[in-house]
Parts: structure tokens; C-alpha cells; sequence
């Protein structure tokens, strides 16, 4: 039982980590972009945070939504 709790544990950590990585990336690419590139996009510098963790939440429910359907 405690073996089934740590690889629990371990799973939900590295997910963390690869989410946060994911993250990371996604926001420094954003950043790297220049205000005339944002404002075509119709992302203003503040939204980078939000839009960046809303994608990865996203992507990590249809991972989750497609693992269950296997």
C-alpha cells in the first residue's frame, strides 16, 4: 500500500514539474515577443501569466480525459 501512495506521489510530482517546465516556456516565448506582435494577436502583456496556465491546465485535462477513455 505505502509502495502505491509513493508512486502516487511521485507521478503527481513529476507531472508538476513538466507542467511547470511547459509553463516556463510558454510564458517565455510570450515575453520574447514585441507589444506590436502581442496587440496583433490580441494578447496584452498582462494576459501572458494567465493564458500560459490556463493552456497548460487545459492541455493536462485532455491528457487526463483521453488516459481515462483507454
Amino acid at each position: 500500500m505505502k509502495k502505491i501512495i509513493m508512486e502516487n506521489y511521485l507521478t503527481r510530482f513529476i507531472r508538476y514539474v513538466i507542467d511547470w517546465r511547459k509553463t516556463r516556456g510558454i510564458i517565455r516565448q510570450l515575453q520574447a515577443l514585441d507589444d506590436k506582435i502581442l496587440k496583433d494577436i490580441g494578447i496584452s502583456r498582462h494576459d501572458i501569466y494567465r493564458l500560459a496556465y490556463t493552456k497548460v491546465q487545459k492541455d493536462r485535462n485532455m491528457l487526463d480525459i483521453k488516459t481515462k477513455k483507454e
